[in-house]
């Protein structure tokens, strides 16, 4: 265990060897002429490589003075190849199916679980030295594009971190070149990492209700429970657990003239809820030449304004129609709840009216307006 040489043997480290006088630099004596013949027999020029190029045979090389490199250790662990003459293992190198387009460097895999950014990549079809450049679920990036007519599947694709996992003399895997950020977790435990994460990888908001604005007004669209800068809307009216998940202090302003009106279309039970919102101090504001319509443009209500400013009431188009009543058993209750309601009474069992008296049974009686005061309904005038 040191670094001593032993007789007889050379050591791994990417120097070269050859005859006496042949200036290798590991060793150069007669007595490398076996170690020689088997390196050059043995692995390709890509791996025991002969300076000057390899000639006929092994024994005209060392006899012409020529050196070869051996093989490096220098920072390695020796390991056995995946497969050994037998079926892969799937240790050294990750197997499966590959779909490739010819000429495109876009390609998928059956399964990316064991893939890795720098990977070789061994198939049909593909050009040597071709790694992997990114990975997005199980499409990959080819450095290289896939050769012509090699459209299809592959089956049994090779990716390695150290070039071909089933040829001798291979070096790869080391932490610098088989590592990139985009294969670290983003948590880590202790310390710090910056984390590139792919640039395809997106937020997507699915859920959001939608409004439409074009030169006739606003329309909106939405899904139960759902709510659209402060407008909601909720189908269940007994469900205050939905009613309070709504977004509150947002307002819709839109202060263009060329907006005519607000459309609030859906299958809800109210169009605009201010129950919830216990700040607002008006729940409309008007001016006074505006007015609120129910069932188009003519059956509308307003607010008497006196010059110099001042509500004084309320007047609507048209006029006010009670409701009517054709008998005096028909009538509501007279209580707070109905206090101030006027209507008409139809009635053929109506006792004589008199100005400010009780409505009772009686005489027959044909339109008469009446009165809720609290306690009774009474004639008026």
């Amino acid at each position: 265990m040191d670094a001593g040489i032993m007789p007889g043997w050379v050591r791994m480290n990417g120097r070269t060897l050859g005859g006496a006088g042949s200036g290798a630099t590991e060793l150069a004596s007669a007595s490398a002429s076996a170690a020689f013949s088997y390196l050059w027999n043995t692995f390709p020029d890509t791996v025991a490589s002969v300076v000057g190029g390899r000639g006929t045979s092994a024994s005209s090389d060392f006899s012409a003075g020529k050196q070869i490199v051996i093989p490096t250790m220098q920072g390695l662990l020796q390991g056995g190849l995946d497969d050994m003459g037998s079926s892969p293992a799937g240790r050294f190198q990750t197997i499966t199916d590959l779909t490739l387009s010819a000429g495109s460097t876009t390609a998928t895999v059956f399964n990316s679980v064991r893939l890795a950014i720098g990977m070789t990549v061994i198939a049909n079809g593909i050009s040597a030295g071709t790694t992997i450049t990114d990975i997005n679920g199980t499409t990959i990036t080819l450095s290289q594009p896939a050769a012509a007519g090699s459209t299809g599947t592959v089956s049994g694709a090779r990716f390695s971190a150290l070039g071909d996992a089933q040829m001798p003399g291979q070096i790869g895997g080391d932490t610098f070149t088989g590592l990139s950020n985009k294969n670290l977790p983003a948590v880590l435990p202790g310390g710090s990492v910056i984390v590139d994460y792919p640039a395809h990888t997106y937020i997507t908001h699915e859920t959001l209700a939608t409004a439409s604005i074009n030169g006739s007004g606003i329309a909106f669209s939405w899904t139960p429970n759902q709510m659209q800068y402060g407008l909601g809307f909720v189908d269940d009216l007994s469900n205050p657990a939905a009613r309070a998940t709504l977004i509150r202090d947002a307002t819709i302003l839109d202060n263009s003239s060329a907006r005519t009106f607000a459309s609030l279309g859906g299958k809800q039970l109210f169009g605009i809820d201010t129950t919830q919102a216990l700040e607002m101090s008006a729940a409309l504001i008007m001016k006074s030449a505006q007015r609120i319509c129910f069932d188009g443009p003519f059956n509308c209500m307003g607010a008497n304004v006196v010059t110099g400013g001042g509500n004084v009431g309320v007047s609507f188009d048209g006029g006010i129609k009670p409701r009517t009543y054709n008998s005096v058993a028909s009538l509501p209750t007279c209580n707070f709840d109905v206090l101030g309601l006027q209507a008409f009474l139809y009635a053929g069992d109506a006792n004589a009216p008199t100005t400010g008296g009780t409505v009772s049974t009686g005489s027959t009686v044909v339109s008469r307006p009446i009165v809720c005061d609290s306690a009774s309904w009474r004639y008026m005038n």
